[in-house]
């Protein structure tokens, strides 16, 4: 897939669903990494996927904020257990 394709991919999906399991599964592969280290790892990680297709992540922080805002509308098990995870375990 071309970065291009990536991009448009991201620009013109609205489709929470889509993000719900694979995002659990990210949760899932850091969660026996240091509680210091797994939410600087994964930012990095986006960074490091961002740049040599050159999106920038900030924008899909923000983009992920407003889907959050949609997720609040209505139950998204995936992500409640992501927040209640971090509520939890990264306190």
């Amino acid at each position: 897939m071309s970065p291009a394709s990536v991009r448009d991919g991201i620009v013109f999906s609205s489709d929470l669903g889509r993000l719900k399991v694979p995002a659990f599964r990210v949760l899932d592969a850091v969660q026996d990494v240091r509680k210091d280290c797994q939410l600087e790892a994964i930012a990095l990680t986006l960074a490091a996927l961002c740049r040599p297709l050159g999106i920038d992540p900030h924008a899909l922080i923000t983009r992920a904020n407003r889907q959050l805002v949609q997720t609040d509308a209505t139950r998204n098990p995936h992500i409640e257990a992501i927040a209640d995870y971090a509520a939890g375990e990264l306190k």
